[in-house]
C-alpha cells in the first residue's frame, strides 16, 4: 500500500466556553515544509506542534491553521494608563485655548485614540491547549486518511503503467533473431559491394563480436527484476515508498534507453519508445507518492 502526499482534514470543537476549528492541507513537495499558524497565546507551542506534524506527515507542503476562539472573557480590554494620560492631555490643551473641558465629550473622544483599546491578555490554560491538540489530531487523521485514499487510486494507474512495460518487454523477443539476420544481410551486402575477397572465419568471429556489443540480453533481464522490484515495494510498502519508487523508476530507465541505443531494429525501438512513454507517466505519478 502506498500513499499519496495530498491531502486535507479538518474538525472542529465547541462548548459554552471555546470554540476551537482546524484546517490542515498537504500537497506534494521533496522535503516536509510547513506553514503553522496558532492563537497568539499558545505561539510558544510552535516547535513542538512542528515536531508532531512531521512526524505523523513525514513529507509534503503542508498548511495547518487553528483557530481558537473563547466566550468566557472580553477579547479587548481598555488601556487605563494611556486613557488616563490623554484625559490630561486634552483637559490642559482645552484650558490653554479658552475651551471648557466639560463641554468636550472626554470618553467618546479618547476611545477613538490610538492605544486605548487592545487585545486581552490571556493566560494559556493547559485544559483548552488538551482540547486543541484533540481537534488538531482528529484532523490529521482525516488528512492521512485522505492520503491512504488518493494512494490507493495511485497505487492502481502505477502498476497499470508497469503492466504495459512489463508487455511490451516480453514482445521484444521475438524481433531479435530477425535483427540478428538483418545486420549479417546488411554486412555482407556492404562486402559484396566493395567486391574484395575476405576471410569467411575472421568475418564470422567479427559478426560475433558486433553482435556481442549489441546484444540485449542483459537489459531485459536487468528491467525485469526492476519491474519485479517495484511491484514487490509497492506490495510491501506501509505507506512511504516514493523515493524507493523513485530510484527504482530512474533504474528502469537507465535500462529502457540502453535498449534503444542498441536496438538496431525497427519495432523493437518502436517497443523501446511505448516504455519511456510508459516509464514518464510513472514519474510524474511518482512526484505525489509519500
Amino acid at each position: 500500500m502506498i500513499y499519496s502526499m495530498t491531502g486535507f482534514g479538518r474538525s472542529e470543537y465547541q462548548d459554552e466556553n471555546i470554540y476551537i476549528k482546524v484546517d490542515i492541507k498537504s500537497v506534494n513537495s521533496k522535503a516536509f515544509d510547513l506553514k503553522l499558524k496558532l492563537p497568539i497565546d499558545y505561539y510558544h507551542k510552535d516547535p513542538y506542534l512542528r515536531s508532531y506534524l512531521q512526524q505523523k506527515l513525514i513529507r509534503g507542503k503542508v498548511e495547518c491553521y487553528v483557530t481558537l476562539e473563547r466566550q468566557d472573557i472580553v477579547p479587548y480590554e481598555i488601556n487605563v494608563g494611556a486613557a488616563e494620560q490623554y484625559y490630561k492631555a486634552i483637559r490642559d490643551l482645552a484650558r490653554k485655548l479658552g475651551y471648557n473641558p466639560r463641554k468636550i465629550s472626554m470618553i467618546e473622544t479618547i476611545m477613538r485614540l490610538p492605544d486605548i483599546l487592545r487585545p486581552s491578555r490571556i493566560e494559556p490554560d493547559d485544559q483548552i491547549w488538551d482540547k486543541v491538540m484533540q481537534t488538531l489530531q482528529q484532523a490529521v487523521g482525516q488528512l492521512i486518511s485522505f492520503r491512504q485514499q488518493e494512494g490507493q487510486a495511485l497505487e492502481k494507474d502505477l502498476l497499470n503503467h508497469l503492466d504495459l512495460i512489463d508487455q511490451y518487454l516480453s514482445q521484444v523477443p521475438q524481433y531479435e533473431q530477425e535483427r540478428i539476420d538483418k545486420v549479417k544481410e546488411r554486412l555482407l551486402a556492404a562486402l559484396s559491394e566493395l567486391k574484395v575477397d575476405h576471410d569467411k572465419d575472421r568475418f564470422e568471429q567479427e559478426m560475433i563480436y558486433y553482435l556481442e556489443k549489441y546484444d540485449i540480453t542483459e537489459e531485459k533481464v536487468r528491467l525485469q527484476n526492476h519491474i519485479n522490484y517495484f511491484r514487490q515495494t509497492i506490495n510491501e510498502s506501509t505507506g512511504i515508498a516514493g523515493k524507493t519508487l523513485t530510484f527504482i523508476s530512474q533504474e528502469m530507465g537507465r535500462e529502457i534507453n540502453t535498449m534503444g541505443s542498441k536496438a538496431n531494429h525497427f519495432a523493437i525501438q518502436q517497443l523501446v519508445v511505448k516504455m519511456k512513454d510508459e516509464l514518464e507517466k510513472i514519474k510524474e505519478q511518482l512526484a505525489n507518492v509519500l
